[in-house]
C-alpha cells in the first residue's frame, strides 16, 4: 500500500468536495448511493464497521471498505479532529486509491 500517494489523492479530492468526512456524512451519502469507496481508520470501532457494512449490503452497493491509518492520522491529514471514516464520492479518485492499495510501497 502506497500511503503517500493515497494521501495525495485524498487531499486532491477534498478540495472539490469529493469526500464525505465522518460517519454521519458517510451514512447520508451511502443512502444517496454516492459513495464509491470507504476508508475506515484502523482504530475505528467494530460497531461502526458493522453498521457501514450492513448499510452497504442493504442498499446493494459495490463499495469496498479499506482500513487506512488511525483516527488521529486521518484527522490530521484532512485538517480535522479525529476522523473514523472517509467516503470517496468520485469513482475516478476511488479507482486511483484502490490502485495504490494494491501496489507496493510505504
Amino acid at each position: 500500500m502506497n500511503k503517500a500517494k493515497i494521501k495525495t489523492l485524498l487531499n486532491l479530492a477534498q478540495r472539490p468536495r469529493k469526500l464525505a468526512i465522518g460517519s454521519s456524512a458517510v451514512e447520508a451519502n451511502l443512502k444517496k448511493k454516492n459513495v464509491s469507496l470507504l476508508l475506515l481508520s484502523e482504530d475505528a470501532g467494530a460497531n461502526l464497521e458493522r453498521k457501514l457494512q450492513n448499510q452497504i449490503n442493504t442498499l446493494e452497493l459495490k463499495c469496498p471498505i479499506i482500513p487506512f491509518l488511525t483516527k488521529a492520522e486521518l484527522g490530521e491529514m484532512l485538517n480535522r479532529p479525529d476522523v473514523a471514516v472517509v467516503g470517496v464520492l468520485d469513482k475516478d479518485f476511488a479507482n486511483g486509491i484502490l490502485m495504490y492499495t494494491k501496489s507496493d510501497g510505504s
